[in-house]
């Protein structure tokens, strides 16, 4: 999935990648960029989660959960967590909601999160 703005880009639903194959999501903005929600967790056996990369040239907003977590149901093999990465290139990110990588037991690793910005970086109020 990929959504690209000169200007702003604000999703007002949860986006879905998430299944037996998770996939990638991809969102870019010339200005700010508001999620409402992400899901790219996996939904299979020892199933990998999914990729998220946002890049804004302002700000980010994270008001509802962004999950990408691997699956493990199966005793021998759990699945390894997704990677997310939000850059605001001349803003902030601001994280008011959960933001999950998790890797599934019994041996998947946890994922990637990587959060980056000129301005401030704000977790939680």
């Amino acid at each position: 999935i990929d959504f690209s703005a000169g200007r702003d880009l604000q999703l007002g639903a949860t986006l879905d990648a998430s299944g037996a194959s998770t996939g990638a999501i991809d969102l870019l903005a010339g200005r700010d960029v508001v999620i409402a929600g992400i899901d790219l967790t996996a939904a299979r056996e020892a199933g990998s989660g999914g990729v998220l990369t946002v890049a804004a040239g302002g700000n980010i907003t994270v008001s509802g959960p962004i999950r990408a977590n691997g699956d493990g149901p199966d005793q021998a093999l759990g699945g390894c967590g997704g990677q997310i990465e939000l850059a605001a290139d001349f803003g902030d990110v601001i994280v008011n909601s959960q933001i999950e990588a998790k890797g599934a037991s019994p041996d998947g690793q946890g994922g990637e999160i990587l959060v980056t910005a000129l301005g401030s970086v704000t977790v939680g109020n």
